[in-house]
């Protein structure tokens, strides 16, 4: 164990706010000496290749926080800090990104950052020609919880960064969910077979309205409709309201197709 005070050594760390199981700059606090004084043990976080060899890693200790390096691969993108939880599992749900499943019954790996929501910690690939389709969908549900969780920031966005993007389904999104690429680098193609008719659906609740949607700096490319919306929950027709599409490179049949109409 390696004692500092985490405001020498991390600037911006308030020092009496440290806990144990916080996590700054590749190192977690493993004992509080005396916060007032700054005063931590802590050590470096073990690393590991990517999120399956972690999850497949048994005999961790409840609490402690470990690095992948990759979701797949080491490089991949999609490498994160996870805490492993020793029990509670059936609590929470399991989306391959924010929560991931442990080598038993109850255990899991939660994400230390649930502030930013980055595609390629879901596990979506972006190469071109990967279905990522069931990864994004995951990610965008995620979102969508965590800004909906009481008690949290509504803001968190959806980072594609740059890739091409295939999917071969439509996506739903649903109130609250914002997108955001890099622009030309950042491609949503569709893939073959489809399942569908656009890209992108708009499900409301069961209030029938999906409202504060936004989607940023994306091309999308192939022959169906860019956006399009649905029914509700309950079967009425969906609205969409107080939303909003910028700097959104269509190369596709159809770009908005709205039955029903929008505010």
């Amino acid at each position: 164990k390696l004692e500092k005070s985490l405001m020498a050594a991390l600037p911006g760390f308030n020092e009496p706010d440290g806990n144990v199981g916080d996590v700054y700059n590749g190192y977690e606090i493993v004992e509080v000496i005396n916060a007032g004084a700054g005063r931590y043990a802590w050590e470096a976080i073990t690393e590991f290749k990517s999120v399956a060899d972690l999850a497949a890693t048994e005999g961790l200790v409840n609490g402690r926080a470990f690095k992948t390096k990759g979701y797949y691969t080491a490089g991949d993108g999609g490498g994160q800090d996870l805490i492993y939880r020793s029990s509670g599992k059936s609590g929470i749900t399991v989306d391959g990104g924010f929560y991931f499943a442990g080598p038993g019954a109850d255990d899991y790996l939660e994400a230390v950052d649930k502030e930013y929501v980055i595609a390629r910690r879901f596990g979506v690939k972006g190469d071109g020609s990967t279905d990522d389709a069931a990864r994004l969908q995951a990610a965008i549900d995620a979102c969508k919880a965590e800004n909906d969780s009481p008690g949290n920031d509504p803001s968190r966005i959806l980072l594609l960064g740059e890739g091409t993007f295939v999917i071969k389904s439509t996506l739903t999104v649903r109130s609250g969910v914002r997108v955001e690429g890099q622009g030309n680098g950042t491609k949503i193609k569709k893939g073959t077979p489809f399942t569908g008719s656009s890209a992108f659906n708009f499900v409301g609740g069961s209030n029938s309205a999906v409202n504060a949607v936004s989607f940023a700096k994306i091309r999308i490319e192939g022959a169906f409709a860019a956006f399009t919306d649905g029914t509700s929950d309950t079967g009425f027709q969906c609205r969409l309201g107080l939303s909003s599409f910028r700097d959104i490179e269509l190369d596709t049949t159809d770009g908005f197709i709205f039955d029903h109409y929008c505010q």
